[in-house]
C-alpha cells in the first residue's frame, strides 16, 4: 500500500474531507499556532490533496526529517530545555500559585528582609 505525507501549518484542527476525519501530529508551535505531519494511505491522500491550504503535500524524506527534528526537541524537553512558550492559561495559573505563596508568607510573616536577618543572626 502505497502512503502520502502531509504537513499543515493549524494542526489544532481536524479535517473532515468526505466519510474522514483528518488528525495531524502536532510538531512545533510558532507565530501562535502548531504545524504538524501526517501520513495517510495513497486513496485518502487523494482526498487530503484536494483541500488545499493550509495542507500541502510533502515528500517522504521532508516528512521523516521533521518527525526526527520532534523526536529531538521531545528529549530536550525531558532535560528541562523547552521549544514551546507557556500558553496563557499555564502563565495564569503559574502567576495565581506565585500570589498564593506571597500571600501565605505575608500572613505567616515571611519576607525577605525577615529571612536575611534570620541567616545573619544564624552566622554570627
Amino acid at each position: 500500500m502505497e502512503k502520502r505525507w502531509f504537513r499543515t501549518s493549524n494542526a489544532t484542527r481536524k479535517y473532515k474531507i468526505g466519510n474522514h476525519v483528518f488528525e495531524f501530529d502536532k510538531l512545533s508551535y510558532s507565530s501562535g499556532s502548531w504545524s504538524g505531519v501526517l501520513e495517510v494511505t495513497d486513496s485518502q491522500g487523494d482526498q487530503l490533496a484536494s483541500y488545499g491550504s493550509p495542507v500541502v503535500e510533502i515528500s517522504e524524506e521532508v516528512y521523516l526529517n521533521l518527525k526526527k527534528k520532534k523526536l529531538m526537541q521531545s528529549q530536550h524537553i525531558g532535560q528541562g530545555i523547552s521549544p514551546v512558550p507557556l500558553n496563557t492559561k499555564e502563565m495564569q495559573n503559574s502567576s495565581q500559585e506565585q500570589v498564593v505563596v506571597e500571600d501565605l508568607e505575608a500572613e505567616m510573616g515571611y519576607s525577605d528582609a525577615n529571612i536575611e536577618d534570620s541567616l545573619e543572626q544564624a552566622s554570627a
